[in-house]
């Protein structure tokens, strides 16, 4: 990363020994060039000593006279040293007592010139060739959005080099364009501080270049990122978040309101989104395959993505697409609001190597319910769990279907659920239903004559042991 060699003019002070001692000059640099020559030559304020911090390496030297440097640590050993010396807005110094020094580089939007504030350049009487300055290389113009901008910038030095955007808290208007991250980007977090960013656009909020093909998506996916505490705010047409390729990103207090999606995953790899919201949203979150050339059902998908403790609250389409993607848990989360056509929607999409699904301590809860049902799935073969989940509106609980094969799927635990007109479940065929340890309405006695009542679609039937075949059921009452 490049930086403007700066001088900063410090007074750092501590106690050793109950004595005071001041500090009054260091430089901070990643110049990692041999240092040859003498900081004294400045006709500045007389300095008292002169130490450079490489934040880089955390390598430590002493001006030693002349043109010498020596290894050196700017704090002694022994010294207790109680502050964080912050360098402008961005690099944070951490000394320690042993003399060590570790740097977490942040940028905030506020360094690049946020202004909080519903205006373009123009609107603010900034000029093109002030522009030019402020963002060189970025082919900004006076139509853009100051917040917009700033936004960028302080993104794109932190995709393209690593550390934290982090903001300050506050709205931010960045128009109608995507915050864009760079495209080979490996490592970086964003941390919003709770600002909400209102756009007005059609694409992403936060957007990434798609991958020319499959190949490429394979060198992409390679990239560890955080989004947390953020609220963003668009349009109905609108996803907050569709970053691509990525593998064990992180999610975290995501506030998505009134957009078409909240996020959408594309070959995320064990992605985990936690806390997070969706508000009037049409979607809240999509686990989806890659839509690039090369891409298919087996090789660009969302596996082993955790949705835990998240909200959607709105009159939409579903809270939860799971599309082609194996392995992924939905635990924890609430669906309220109006009404849905499913809660929770998992296609397979044919795929083979989608195997498994699972839901597990979820409460359905939109007063009109779910004009599909509360769980929709559609898997090539496979095992689905659904367990501990309460409905507190009349809603189909589950309306299950093999495409090609066979699915399992083992319901449990259930503590409620309000029945539409007398059906719990719809099987689409090809399905094998284990039930077991429900609460009241999902208990009988007479399992064999009242549980066939329950479903829609294909005929169920009781199982008499193993080898049953499918669309068939197995009951287990809780022991009492």
């Amino acid at each position: 990363m490049k930086k403007i060699v700066t001088l900063l003019m410090l007074t750092l002070l501590f106690f050793v020994s109950n004595a005071q001692k001041t500090i009054t000059w260091y430089r901070i640099t990643n110049d990692t060039s041999t240092l040859n020559y003498n900081p004294f030559t400045s006709t500045n304020i007389t300095k008292t000593g002169y130490y450079n911090i490489n934040p880089k390496t955390g390598e430590q030297r002493r001006y030693n006279g002349g043109t010498s440097w020596v290894v050196d640590s700017l704090f002694g050993k022994g010294q207790s040293i109680k502050d964080t010396v912050y360098l402008f807005t961005k690099d944070t110094v951490y000394i320690s007592s042993s003399g060590g020094v570790s740097v977490d580089v942040v940028y905030s939007p506020e360094q690049y010139g946020a202004i909080r504030a519903n205006q373009t350049f123009a609107q603010r009487n900034i000029n093109q060739d002030t522009i030019n300055a402020r963002y060189p290389g970025m082919g900004f113009t006076t139509s853009d959005y100051v917040d917009w901008a700033a936004w960028q910038m302080a993104v794109k030095q932190v995709t393209l080099y690593g550390g934290t955007v982090q903001a300050k808290g506050g709205t931010y208007y960045v128009g109608n364009k995507s915050i864009l991250i760079e495209k080979y980007s490996k490592y970086f977090q964003i941390d919003g501080g709770y600002s909400k960013l209102i756009s007005t656009g059609t694409t992403p909020i936060f957007s990434r270049l798609s991958p020319n093909d499959n190949a490429d998506a394979n060198t992409m996916v390679e990239l560890r990122c955080t989004f947390k505490n953020l609220v963003l705010k668009g349009t109905s047409t609108q996803i907050g978040i569709d970053i691509g390729p990525s593998y064990g990103a992180y999610y975290q207090s995501i506030l998505g309101e009134t957009l078409g999606e909240c996020i959408h995953l594309r070959f995320a790899l064990r992605t985990t989104v936690d806390n997070c919201f969706a508000t009037n949203c049409n979607v809240g979150w999509i686990a989806d395959r890659g839509n690039w050339t090369g891409s298919s059902n087996s090789n660009s998908q969302s596996n082993h993505t955790t949705f835990r403790s998240c909200r959607y609250f709105g009159a939409g389409d579903a809270g939860f697409k799971i599309y082609a993607a194996s392995g992924v848990v939905v635990e924890d989360c609430i669906i309220e609001g109006t009404s849905v056509r499913a809660g929770i929607d998992f296609d397979g999409q044919g795929s083979t190597v989608v195997k498994d699904f699972t839901v597990r301590n979820t409460h359905f809860e939109c007063a009109n319910g779910a004009t599909e049902a509360f769980i929709k799935v559609r898997m090539h073969s496979g095992i689905i769990t659904i367990d501990k989940v309460f409905g507190q509106y009349a809603s189909i609980l589950a309306d299950i279907g093999a495409t090609i094969g066979y699915v399992t799927t083992e319901i449990s635990h259930v503590s409620y659920w309000v029945p539409k007109v007398g059906k719990f479940f719809n099987n689409a065929g090809n399905v094998g239903w284990i039930l077991k340890y429900n609460e009241n309405p999902l208990t009988t006695t007479t399992a064999s004559t009242t549980i066939p009542t329950w479903f829609n679609g294909t005929a169920v039937s009781n199982c008499s042991g193993p080898g049953c075949g499918s669309n068939r059921f197995t009951y287990i009452g809780i022991p009492r």
